[in-house]
């Protein structure tokens, strides 16, 4: 069986946190600790739940469902808070790490401490306000087994 969602839904961590600056969300978006659907599905399937997670440098969404009017809207490179920066200095275009092998330990250290990758959500993307998008796990590596790492990134086309 395969799940798809969006990195916040499929992280298999019990709880995240997610801030999603969203104008018709009051008051003006939420910051909010959750329980989602990847969490459950660790919870319940162990090792047999596989959560891979995308992340991307810079390109197009297609984001405005909310309004009725979805468009494509520029992404920028990410801020250096985030684990999207460093993933796209490794310069390798597209690749898929696995994140649940041996790693050294300067690596593993990183991998288990606190981050923050990016994330979108189709009603809604504001450029401007490119960092306030963003889940927050305490132990990133530990909420993926595997990372999909694009460099750039086209909006989805309408029919």
């Amino acid at each position: 069986m395969i799940y798809s969602a969006a990195n916040a839904h499929t992280a298999a961590r019990k709880r995240i946190t997610v801030s999603f600056p969203d104008p018709f969300v009051p008051p003006a978006g939420w910051v909010t600790q959750r329980s989602m659907a990847g969490g459950l599905l660790r919870e319940r399937y162990g090792a047999g739940y596989v959560s891979i997670g995308i992340t991307f440098d810079h390109g197009s969404i297609l984001a405005g469902w909310q309004t009725g009017r979805p468009e494509p809207s520029t992404v920028p490179e990410p801020a250096t808070e985030f684990v999207d920066h460093l993933l796209g200095r490794a310069r390798l275009g597209d690749y898929l790490l696995d994140l649940r092998g041996r790693t050294p330990e300067r690596v593993r250290h990183w991998l288990d401490g606190p981050g923050k990758p990016r994330i979108y959500s189709g009603s809604y993307y504001d450029a401007a306000q490119d960092s306030k998008f963003f889940m927050g796990l305490d132990g990133w590596g530990r909420g993926f087994d595997a990372l999909l790492h694009l460099d750039t990134t086209t909006a989805a086309r309408l029919p």
